[in-house]
């Protein structure tokens, strides 16, 4: 059995090592080792011509099994069915596109709210990005239904999207935190301090979701004035010029190359946006590093049931609610590896699709 496994080309980039596409990407390579596996990377753009081009000049017939991380490339995947039928092919979901897609406009027009601008022309202003959905919509369509098997990152986007879009082809395949990073984590291990992050990507985009989740915590942090003065409150990232000034008490640290030093430090991580499909990684790796997560009840709904001992809810509209989340951050721990829960899930579901 030889394995083509197509990432995208930013899985091999540095910048983009601690990326949640990335991290979740290196997982299936950990498997394929792990397991003595023979696979071959084909690195490609996230363009499906691109992909195409490098299929017509491969010889297909060398492998037995396909593994596409994304499903964004439906010319590619037809193609392969063509010149390859007896390739079986597997295809990685990181979002529920539909609904990635609407939450994306709706946390632009609550963007645009806060800003003063009136409901007409928040709704108005951003139908641009309404109309990618479509385009999104139909390739999670197309590629799911000609997989062999569509590989959903939770069970509540398997269970409230791919099953009406392919049926029975959908399977949850959990994220986890590949051993590499894991190390990394436990090196970094430090005493607990009263810090409380809000927790951002490379570089934030104002009106996004992680924007929404700094909005969110700026509001909150702004509203306890003093009290809580034992804890200190940070962000992470770069920040949008035209960001909201923020409170005197959230320090900003800039881009940090890797975040792991800090979460061993802490004890919260807020992620205060209710939007956002997938499964956010960020999660994983700040309960790893000992931290809790505070973060809206929608959002908590929609990850894995394991993970929510250690998640605290928090209304972004009550400054009371996230008091009490603080304090408590400061009972103890669960002390459960959920990594290995997850790892464990991971590697049981591709056994049953490699052994």
């Amino acid at each position: 059995m030889r394995i083509l496994h197509v990432v995208p080309e930013s899985a091999v980039m540095p910048r983009f090592l601690y990326s949640g596409s990335t991290k979740d990407i290196l997982g299936r390579v950990e498997y394929f080792k792990s397991r003595s596996l023979d696979f071959e990377q084909l690195v490609v753009k996230r363009s499906d011509e691109s992909l195409l081009e490098s299929l017509k000049s491969m010889t297909l017939s060398d492998y037995s099994i396909a593994v596409i991380e994304f499903p964004i490339y439906p010319k590619s995947m037809e193609y392969i069915r063509r010149k390859a039928p007896q390739l079986k092919l597997y295809c990685r979901s990181i979002n529920a596109e539909l609904y990635h897609k609407i939450h994306l406009y709706l946390s632009y027009v609550s963007s645009q709210r806060r800003d003063g601008t009136g409901i007409l022309k928040s709704l108005f202003m951003h139908l641009p990005v309404l109309q990618k959905t479509h385009l999104k919509f139909k390739q999670d369509y197309r590629c799911g239904n000609l997989s062999d098997v569509l590989l959903s990152i939770t069970d509540w986007e398997t269970k409230n999207y791919w099953r009406y879009l392919v049926g029975k082809k959908a399977e949850t395949l959990p994220y986890y935190l590949p051993k590499q990073f894991e190390d990394e984590l436990l090196i970094c291990r430090e005493k607990k301090e009263n810090i409380c992050i809000s927790f951002m990507g490379v570089k934030v985009k104002k009106g996004s979701f992680l924007a929404d989740s700094l909005d969110n915590f700026s509001n909150l942090v702004r509203l306890m004035k003093d009290d809580f003065k034992d804890w200190s409150f940070k962000v992470t990232g770069e920040l949008p010029v035209d960001f909201e000034k923020l409170p005197a008490r959230i320090e900003p640290t800039g881009f940090v190359e890797t975040p792991y030093p800090l979460l061993a430090r802490s004890r919260a991580v807020a992620i205060l946006s209710p939007y956002g499909m997938g499964f956010k990684t960020k999660i994983l790796e700040s309960i790893l590093a000992g931290c809790y997560i505070l973060l809206p009840v929608q959002l908590k709904m929609r990850l894995p049931n394991v993970i929510h001992p250690f998640c605290i809810e928090v209304n972004s509209n009550s400054v009371d609610s996230f008091k009490q989340a603080l304090l408590r951050c400061l009972e103890p721990f669960p002390s459960y590896n959920l990594n290995a829960v997850l790892r464990e899930e991971a590697f049981r579901v591709l056994d049953g699709l490699f052994q």
